[in-house]
């Protein structure tokens, strides 16, 4: 046999090798992102099965008429008011105890926007209730500081 053709031959079981490697390697590699894909899903659907779904939160304000809005806490980790169009994160920090921040605009009768809230509240989930503490902060039109309150708030599955 030539040169060439022992050259021709290596290339061509070099090609051939290199070509299943290739397919080999994403099949072992869709396992196990297949595999730490259900660990994620299955840790992120723990995480989530007590807080996930809709809740008619009654809020407590000092001084104030208390609130009753409903949240809803996304599986994904995402808060929205119902109510105020608010939006934020949420996240489990231990059995059964979760935090979650709330950015909510203020507008008024006429829909003249007045500033925002930036609402923190830490809340501890049993069954369908939960209970919470936290602060609100008071940001007027000029995005200015204008009062942080404490609240708290009790809740019911929606």
């Amino acid at each position: 046999m030539s040169r060439t053709g022992i050259k021709g031959s290596k290339s061509r079981a070099l090609a051939a090798a290199t070509a299943a490697a290739l397919l080999v390697l994403p099949l072992a590699g869709a396992s196990t992102a297949q595999a730490q894909g259900e660990t994620s899903r299955s840790a992120a659907t723990e995480a989530a099965a007590n807080v996930a779904g809709t809740w008619a939160v009654h809020v407590h304000i000092p001084g104030s008429p208390d609130v009753v809005t409903n949240i809803h806490f996304t599986p994904g980790g995402i808060a929205f008011a119902a109510s105020s169009g608010g939006s934020g994160p949420w996240t489990k920090t231990s059995t059964n105890h979760y935090s979650y921040r709330l950015a909510e605009p203020m507008f008024d009768g006429n829909g003249t926007y007045l500033g925002r809230l930036d609402v923190k509240q830490n809340i501890v989930v049993s069954g369908d209730t939960f209970t919470g503490s936290g602060e609100t902060k008071v940001y007027d039109v000029n995005d200015t500081l204008t009062a942080t309150v404490p609240v708290t708030e009790d809740a019911t599955r929606a």
